[in-house]
């Protein structure tokens, strides 16, 4: 018997929500993402003197490739697998009090954060454009559970995080087990 709320029973997250969270996870990437390539981008133009115009080559050099790669494909995919493993959900998924957890109610396996994360940045971006929106927008219309494509694949659900808050800052239900079961979070 478990001792978490079967998932049916807990309050899903709205798609807007979702999709805030989504945008401020985007927005947090592009400001830290934009700091890493830039060094990668000035050294492979070149940019050494003021008034300088670059070097001839191509834009497109070892370094820069390498940086556009970091920033594109790994650095949202640490972001977002590291969080989920930690603490089920994202800054952004902080801030709009949403949580990810198992279709069971229980917290994310660590290897399913990784999963989760693996799918909805390094497989979607194979999917760019239309095929990327649908796996997002499949939660509008996915029944019971209002899931992605990506939460379908890996088996986790987003669900509303302020129903497990108290008035004195305290946490309840999900929330103390998910603690009492990773020391030091």
């Amino acid at each position: 018997m478990s001792d978490y709320e079967p998932v049916e029973e807990l309050t899903l997250a709205p798609v807007i929500r979702r999709a805030g969270a989504r945008v401020i996870d985007a927005g947090l990437l592009g400001i830290v993402g934009f700091a890493l390539i830039l060094p990668f981008m000035v050294a492979a133009v070149g940019l050494d003197e003021p008034g300088s115009h670059g070097k001839d080559s191509s834009v497109w050099s070892g370094p820069a490739l390498f940086g556009w790669i970091l920033v594109v494909g790994l650095l949202p995919f640490a972001y977002e697998a590291v969080q989920l493993a930690l603490w089920g959900q994202t800054l952004g998924k902080r801030i709009m009090s949403l949580r990810v957890l198992a279709e069971s109610g229980e917290p994310l396996r660590p290897a399913q954060a990784v999963g989760r994360a693996a799918v909805n940045n390094l497989l979607y971006l194979f999917g760019c454009g239309v095929g990327t929106l649908m796996a997002y927008l499949w939660a509008i219309w996915d029944q019971p559970l209002h899931q992605a494509l990506h939460d379908r694949l890996t088996a986790t659900v987003v669900v509303d995080d302020r129903e497990f808050e108290t008035g004195d800052g305290g946490l309840t239900g999900t929330m103390v087990i998910d603690r009492e079961r990773r020391p030091g979070v």
